[in-house]
């Protein structure tokens, strides 16, 4: 399976990887991709950033794909639900909390809801106070 995550850059994409305390693995070479192990259908994927199974409890590794300003998620249809709830949106909320934070001099306090919203996609609350 693969998604684009819309709106996103590689930077602000590694920042978040990074302030969830999530590791990955890229190419030595610049620009180069690394390959998924995963199963059937992601084994041999490549991907410029690649997560080991077990992170975030996926049952297989997962990644992403950088090229041309896009971001795409590569993964299995197993740990699709999973990813949306677990990685992309608490994801998004740093990328927001980044945002608002380089642009305004508030405090920001951004999280993001396990519980579904209405639109059975994962919710983002962001509370922003001055200073």
């Amino acid at each position: 399976m693969e998604a684009e995550v819309a709106g996103v850059t590689v930077e602000e994409l590694t920042r978040a990887l990074a302030e969830l305390g999530l590791s990955f693995h890229a190419s030595p070479r610049s620009g180069a991709t690394v390959m998924l192990e995963g199963c059937l259908e992601s084994a041999g994927r490549p991907v410029h950033l690649r997560l080991d199974a077990g992170v975030l409890d996926t049952a297989e590794d997962f990644g992403f794909l950088t090229d041309a300003g896009r971001v795409r998620l590569v993964c299995g249809d197993v740990d699709r639900g999973l990813l949306a709830t677990r990685l992309l949106a608490p994801m998004h909320a740093k990328i927001v909390e980044a945002r608002i934070r380089a642009t305004h001099d508030v405090s920001v306090s951004v999280s993001s809801s396990t519980e579904e919203s209405e639109s059975g996609a994962p919710a983002i609350v962001v509370r922003v106070t001055e200073d």
